[in-house]
């Protein structure tokens, strides 16, 4: 039998009766440091994705991690501290790069000493050390891989081609809530006095969180745009250093703005650099205020275009009455011209009518007055053979026929004579003043027919159907020329303009 000595309580030895050796706690946690110094004798650089950032003390604690790449948890984790009294190296790095902060999900190439806690017998990496240059040249590949991805899948100025809203007033805000970049934006679009609207999508810009909460936040304003649609959608922080916007440069923020239905206008406020998500976007401004401006300019000169177009269309609308004017003046002169050559000729017809009817009329009296007296004759020869009755009955017989004879010509010319009134009643310049029309004369009592008839300053006699008008031209609007002849004419009632 073999007995292997252990320290007692009080350093003596203890027998036992089996080859074995036991170690009390402290002599193992001795073991273990004095293994890990014999095997890591000096400092140690140590890739880890940083975790559980905290600051204690002055000490900041964090836990360096490396994630599984298939999602399924940490393949290794080892507790991390850089000490109160070691910082001042430690920031000296982390000043080398400007804008250089440490943060949780950033993954960091550190230097250090491992420390083994014999009392708590915990492992800890103490940090004095760090390269920033690492984790930013991790950041630029990454970007750079997820640039030539979106490029080659043809889909990174997709968002691009979506229409701004004309004018854009109603807007879609992705951004951290009550932030100052959000006031910003908002002191700039209230200060331009447009009705802008805004809905905002509240979201962490910053962090480990910002990828999703960013991209959820843009999921919630493509289900509203669906009911209400959006004129743009921005997405904007304040500025920051490089690993604070790290979350701009990620798939998920890409994605989703590749996949929005309405452009995204991003003012992540980092003049220096362009995010993945200033790539994709339909607009990429420096700052937030940068994005007010723009979408106020955007108001401003979609207005300016309406203004313009609507002043074309009173030109345009102008110059079609004035048109439409002068040819109605014409086609009215035209109509009276006709009708009074029409009814001088219906005039002269009727004359003619009433001559030739006269004349029928006069000789089919002479005719029938010698028939008449020709029976009467007849009749005084058969009235020895016929009683008084019997020649009465003929005597009427005959007068109806002769009435017959002559009224059947007389009726034919005064119907004639009835169509003749009829169509000068019509064009009769007192009729069309009862129709609501009027008669415009000059001082000389000429009929004005065109604008160039008259001149500022004129005085005018308009005729209306129940008495007259009286007025002075203050302006003349028309396109007629002095030369028109007919600015003046004859003051035949019959070749008046209505007015």
């Amino acid at each position: 039998m073999t007995t292997e000595r252990t320290g007692g309580p009080m350093g003596g030895e203890v027998e036992l009766g089996e080859a074995r050796t036991v170690l009390r706690l402290s002599e193992l946690n001795r073991a273990i440091a004095d293994a890990i110094t014999d095997r890591f004798p000096e400092e140690v650089w140590v890739v880890g994705e940083v975790s559980n950032l905290r600051e204690r003390g002055g000490t900041r604690y964090f836990d360096l991690v490396e994630p599984d790449e298939r999602g399924r948890g940490n393949l290794a984790q080892l507790p991390a501290a850089v000490l109160r009294w070691e910082r001042r190296s430690f920031d000296a790095d982390l000043d080398r790069v400007e804008g250089f902060t440490l943060a949780d999900g950033v993954e960091v190439l550190v230097r250090g000493a491992l420390d083994f806690f014999q009392p708590w017998g915990k492992l800890q990496l103490k940090v004095r050390g760090i390269d920033p240059e690492h984790t930013l040249g991790r950041l630029r590949l990454a970007r750079e891989q997820l640039l030539a991805d979106l490029a080659t899948r043809g889909v990174l100025r997709a968002n691009a081609a979506r229409s701004v809203g004309q004018p854009p007033l109603r807007i879609g805000l992705v951004t951290a809530p009550d932030s100052q970049a959000e006031h910003d934006l908002r002191a700039v679009l209230h200060d331009s006095g447009w009705g802008f609207r805004l809905v905002r999508a509240g979201a962490r810009v910053q962090g480990p969180a910002c990828e999703g909460e960013v991209a959820a936040a843009l999921g919630r304003l493509v289900r509203l745009h669906v009911r209400q649609p959006l004129d743009v959608v921005v997405v904007i922080r304040g500025g920051g250093s490089a690993l604070d916007l790290q979350g701009f440069d990620t798939p998920g923020v890409a994605e989703a703005i590749v996949a929005a239905p309405f452009p995204v206008w991003t003012g992540i406020g980092h003049e220096q650099d362009r995010s993945v998500a200033d790539e994709v976007a339909h607009t990429a401004w420096p700052t937030p205020t940068a994005v007010g401006r723009g979408l106020v300019d955007a108001v401003v000169a979609c207005a300016d275009r309406l203004e313009v177009a609507a002043a074309a269309l009173v030109t345009g609308s102008t110059g079609l009455l004035e048109t439409a004017g002068r040819h109605l003046d014409q086609q009215a002169a035209t109509l009276v011209a006709g009708s009074s050559a029409e009814l001088r000729g219906a005039d002269a017809r009727l004359a003619g009518s009433v001559r030739a009817l006269e004349q029928l009329s006069r000789a089919r009296v002479r005719r029938e007055r010698r028939d008449l007296q020709a029976r009467g004759f007849g009749l005084d020869r058969s009235a020895r053979r016929a009683t008084l009755p019997s020649a009465t009955a003929r005597l009427g017989r005959a007068r109806d026929a002769l009435r017959r004879l002559a009224g059947v010509p007389l009726g034919r010319a005064t119907g004639r004579l009835d169509v003749a009134e009829a169509r000068l009643v019509a064009v009769d310049p007192a009729v069309q003043l009862a129709r609501g029309f009027s008669i415009t004369r000059d001082v000389d009592g000429r009929v004005v027919r065109s604008v160039a008839g008259v001149a500022p300053g004129s005085g005018l006699t308009t005729q209306l159907i129940d008495g007259q008008l009286a007025s002075t031209v203050d302006r003349v609007v028309g396109a007629a020329t002095a030369a028109d002849p007919s600015a003046h004419g004859a003051a035949d009632p019959s070749e008046e303009d209505p007015t």
